[in-house]
């Protein structure tokens, strides 16, 4: 028997200004869940981000705080970094208070 994933690849451009503590980065297409493949972002003042699967925190709170560590680049050379919990849940960034963030994401809904 054969099992067979079509993994159809996305990308992202992450630009959210200053009024929401909440980005919906994709709801996948009913049924599929998101693995998160790399992402880049930068933010414009201090901030903790934390990574969720709809509202469940999928990661802990990562701090970008010092004007030298508001970039965060994230690769695992093929393999997901991020997968979200359940078939249809969002992938979403959560942000500790309201400040310009921008970057991108590649994303796979499988």
């Amino acid at each position: 028997m054969s099992i067979q994933t079509h993994i159809e690849n996305l990308s992202t451009t992450i630009a959210v200004n200053s009024s929401s503590t909440t980005i919906v980065v994709l709801t996948p297409t009913a049924g599929k869940f998101v693995w998160v493949m790399g992402m880049f972002l930068q933010a414009e003042a201090d901030v903790t981000i934390t990574i969720k699967s709809a509202t469940t925190a999928i990661s802990g709170p990562i701090d970008f705080w010092a004007a030298s560590s508001r970039e965060r680049n994230w690769h695992m050379n093929g393999h997901p970094i991020f997968k979200t919990l359940a078939a249809s849940d969002s992938f979403v960034i959560g942000l500790s208070s309201a400040v310009q963030v921008n970057g991108w994401v590649s994303l796979a809904e499988v």
